[in-house]
């Protein structure tokens, strides 16, 4: 039996490839990209500010980064609260953790309002013990900072 489990929160508790894709589409729409799954597959996996870093290189766009970013964190975390969907069976499996008596936490490179987006759309908020968002760690994945940071709280 384990004593404690530490999930991730992007494609293991929350679908959010998607809703990356569709903040995406929205935040370039207005600068007349129009985003296709295969323009974004290089970057799955990395950071917002690397992929409009690289959009706008790649469509030669007159805009700030900064204010690129606002528009993509907005628009997500309003997809985050609005369509979030959890990974089939992924609460089932946290519940049923919980039930058991194993401790609990979330580990997440997203912000801190993401992951709490996805608590309360996914009735989890008292369910992890801990929680450790990107924000609160010197550097994001692919570092391991936030799982040690989970592991040292629990």
């Amino acid at each position: 039996m384990f004593e404690a489990v530490i999930f991730d929160m992007d494609g293991v508790l929350a679908d959010s490839e998607p809703l990356h894709f569709r903040a995406e589409k929205i935040t370039l729409a207005p600068l007349g990209v129009r985003l296709r799954l295969e323009d974004v597959q290089p970057y799955m996996g990395t950071t917002p500010r690397i992929f409009l870093e690289g959009m706008i290189r790649q469509h030669g766009l007159d805009v700030s980064l900064e204010s690129l970013l606002e528009t993509h964190h907005a628009t997500l975390l309003d997809l985050y609260r609005s369509d979030a969907r959890p990974i089939p069976g992924a609460l089932r499996l946290v519940h049923r953790l919980r039930k058991l008596g194993v401790d609990l936490a979330l580990a997440s490179s997203s912000h801190q309002c993401l992951v709490d987006a996805v608590l309360e759309r996914f009735e989890l908020r008292n369910v992890f013990r801990v929680v450790v968002s990107g924000d609160q760690v010197g550097r994001a994945k692919p570092w391991p900072d936030i799982f040690l940071e989970a592991v040292k709280r629990l």
